[in-house]
């Protein structure tokens, strides 16, 4: 369930996407909204085995709840999203877990205006390169308008919100976007490139409309345009630390430009190059404390058994008829804690455990899996000490 173009591109400390353009950044380039970039650089944790596609990006894109905290997500309907995905430990950022859900399904990321695309790496590119193309025309487009009033309306498109029940149709879908009261007030010519779908439910919040339309209509176009995807965009990056960025840039792609714009670097690459700058620029939460595994560390904690005494993080995590050695090491390696089993818990430890959490902490969690294959816990200060009932 995808479309069209890709907003404006902007990185790590300040990410700027709407189509509001900044007069430090080139215009023919792609960004994202400062508000965006913060919502999708806010610490992120969690472990997720088992969940369908579509749960687990909406479990991480509606994490925070307020209006200004859930993230637009849209994703590519050739790829299915009832598919288990087993990402494990997610973070240390939204967008970075967002990532990590998309790959365990064999998919990508890559933020459009105010929404995150998540589909075929090659659908996607080919996605990006479209949005940057129409970017540029229009730029071009309003530099050859007179009068401010004109120019005015062409560089700030309208935002909406857009909210359609589930098994709306795309034709349906598209009308509202629109916000016609029936299908049979679109363009027949419109209403003809749409075939017969049925979409879950969707509401996205301030997107601009003419993003929203495309990302319809790109749901039903094929990623079969090669050069298209092969071709260079220009992507605006405002950084924090600019020099090692672009040094990284550099050593990942050698082809890539960049070029400095007072607080910020354009990047100009190709689209797959771009998603990884994307993902390097948001993966460092905002308030830049990374700590074991990427997690923000808690506070004031100088051991292992500290660390999980006091980590009051909360984790959702689904498992299924995983082995219960696995799933206790996993969580306890979330904050370094050695794990021991006595030798009489050692046939414990093939056991297989199934269950669902919601909002728990390390601790929670560690108890709730060893409980369901009769195993005691004891935090011993060599850590953590396992043996049965």
């Amino acid at each position: 369930m995808i479309a069209h173009p890709l907003a404006r591109l902007l990185i790590c400390g300040l990410i700027s996407l709407s189509f509001a353009w900044s007069t430090k950044l080139s215009a023919q380039s792609l960004s994202i909204s400062k508000s965006m970039a913060q919502r999708l650089r806010e610490s992120h944790t969690g472990l997720l085995d088992g969940q369908s596609l579509r749960d687990a990006v909406r479990m991480v894109a509606q994490s925070d709840p307020s209006p200004d905290g859930v993230i637009n997500y849209w994703i590519d309907r050739k790829v299915n999203p009832d598919r288990a995905v087993s990402p494990g430990a997610l973070g240390p950022t939204r967008y970075a877990s967002l990532c990590s859900i998309a790959e365990a399904a064999g998919a990508v990321c890559f933020p459009v205006d105010n929404c995150v695309v998540i589909g075929r790496a090659e659908w996607v590119d080919q996605l990006a390169a479209k949005f940057f193309l129409n970017t540029a025309e229009s730029d071009n487009e309003s530099s050859a308008t007179v009068g401010r009033a004109a120019q005015s309306r062409s560089r700030t498109p309208a935002r909406v919100d857009v909210q359609w029940p589930d098994l709306t149709t795309p034709s349906e879908a598209l009308a509202r976007i629109r916000g016609v009261r029936s299908v049979e007030r679109l363009p027949e010519e419109l209403r003809r490139r749409l075939p017969h779908d049925l979409w879950p439910e969707t509401h996205w919040q301030q997107i601009r409309r003419d993003v929203a339309e495309d990302l319809v209509l790109a749901q039903f176009e094929p990623a079969h345009d090669v050069s298209l995807r092969s071709a260079p965009i220009r992507c605006s990056l405002p950084v924090p630390a600019p020099e090692q960025f672009a040094s990284s840039i550099a050593q990942a792609d050698p082809e890539a430009q960049v070029q400095w714009l007072q607080d910020a670097i354009a990047v100009t690459a190709k689209p797959a190059t771009q998603r990884w700058v994307w993902r390097r620029g948001l993966e460092v939460p905002a308030d830049g404390n990374q700590g074991v595994g990427g997690a923000p560390a808690p506070a004031g904690a100088r051991n292992a058994i500290k660390r999980l005494r006091e980590d009051q993080r909360t984790f959702t995590l689904k498992v299924q008829n995983k082995p219960v050695g696995a799933v206790l090491k996993e969580l306890a390696g979330t904050v370094q804690v050695p794990v021991r089993f006595s030798p009489a818990a050692e046939p414990h430890r093939g056991l297989l455990v199934s269950f669902s959490a919601v909002d728990q902490t390390l601790m929670q969690l560690l108890e709730l899996a060893s409980k369901q294959a009769s195993l005691q816990l004891d935090v011993t200060p060599n850590g953590i000490l396992f043996s049965p009932q």
